[in-house]
């Protein structure tokens, strides 16, 4: 009785999921891009903890790159292929 709202509810939940994790990662990349920019401005005016910030921020997008690069074809596998439009 409840099976097609069940699925309606499963389907909600897997597309917010998914709309969470996009906003997260473009918040996270928009903070990395602060934290190169106030770096490039405190290597100008030679400040030396700053400059440690950004070599980590740089690090941390380097492991964020390299996790994306092999999760992105993994989930992309593991999609269900969709039937053709036209039979």
């Amino acid at each position: 009785m409840f099976d097609g709202l069940l699925v309606t509810i499963q389907n909600w939940g897997a597309d917010a999921w998914s709309f969470g994790v996009g906003v997260l990662f473009v918040v996270v990349s928009l903070g990395m891009l602060y934290r190169l920019f106030q770096a490039g401005v405190a290597m100008s005016f030679g400040n030396g903890q700053v400059v440690a910030w950004a070599i980590v921020g740089l690090f941390g997008l380097a492991m964020l790159l390299m996790a994306g690069l092999d999760l992105i074809p993994n989930l992309i596998r593991s999609l269900p292929t969709p039937a053709p439009p036209f039979r």
